[in-house]
């Protein structure tokens, strides 16, 4: 009688073994697409507190108030405290339906002390800096937010802050 070795992977062991790499891979995948986004919005919230004292630093250093900004844009320098702003990171997360392409921006504008009214001539004693997150990340929940002297709120910044179009 002769026996016939065979040496190898039978086609069902095979396809088991690739369905079961395909499945770790889209995991995979999967996870590090939400570390992405956490990443983006952790990013997001050290911006905007580094372009908060910034501010700061030119309100005291200077004894000319806040930059002024009647209209909610996006800054290039905040003085010498800060000579290149920042950037909201790419791509905004537009999943969450409140951020979208248009308000993935960090937008500054000048106030009077208690925010209540925009500021168009120096000393501006108020600012408003409003941003974006994907989800929520510590104390700030997700959706637009408004950075004050006072800190950072969890709701898009009040009039008479005019949302860009």
């Amino acid at each position: 009688m002769i026996k016939l070795n065979k040496k190898g992977f039978t086609l069902i062991e095979l396809l088991v073994v690739i369905a079961i790499i395909a499945l770790l891979s889209t995991i995979a995948i999967v996870s590090l697409g939400n570390a992405r986004q956490k990443a983006r919005d952790a990013k997001r919230i050290a911006d905007i507190k580094q372009m908060q004292t910034a501010l700061e630093l030119e309100y005291t250093n200077t004894g000319n108030g806040y930059k002024v900004n009647e209209t909610p844009t996006i800054i290039d320098a905040i003085g010498t405290s800060m000579t290149t702003v920042p950037l909201a990171p790419n791509p905004a997360d537009t999943g969450n339906g409140v951020c979208t392409t248009k308000n993935n921006s960090y937008l500054y504008v000048s106030t009077s002390a208690d925010g209540s009214a925009l500021c168009t001539t120096a000393p501006c004693e108020g600012f408003m800096l409003q941003f974006c997150t994907y989800e929520a990340t510590g104390t700030i929940n997700a959706g637009l937010h408004c950075a004050t002297p006072g800190g950072i709120s969890n709701a898009a910044c009040p009039s008479p802050f005019v949302q860009p179009k």
